[in-house]
């Protein structure tokens, strides 16, 4: 696989609100593995890589998701 290759996942929504819960906590899990594995890869020192990485959790810390209906009706 060539590393621009793009690929498709097909995810089965949990109906329960606890599933629904772990299963987006294991998708915060691996996208936050990606991102620390990305920040180590960069050709910078580690000093950049902190203040990202600490740049990086202080938006998300800020950000307020928006409220879903949806979700909500279970």
């Amino acid at each position: 696989m060539k590393k621009n290759d793009a690929f498709s996942l097909l995810v089965h929504m949990p109906y329960e609100k606890e599933s629904k819960r772990a299963l987006a906590k294991q998708v915060a899990e691996a996208h936050a593995a990606y991102i620390v594995n990305v920040i180590e890869r960069l050709p910078c020192p580690p000093e950049q890589k902190l203040e990202l990485l600490q740049r990086i959790l202080h938006n998300v810390k800020s950000f307020s998701p928006p409220n879903n209906k949806r979700d909500s009706q279970n």
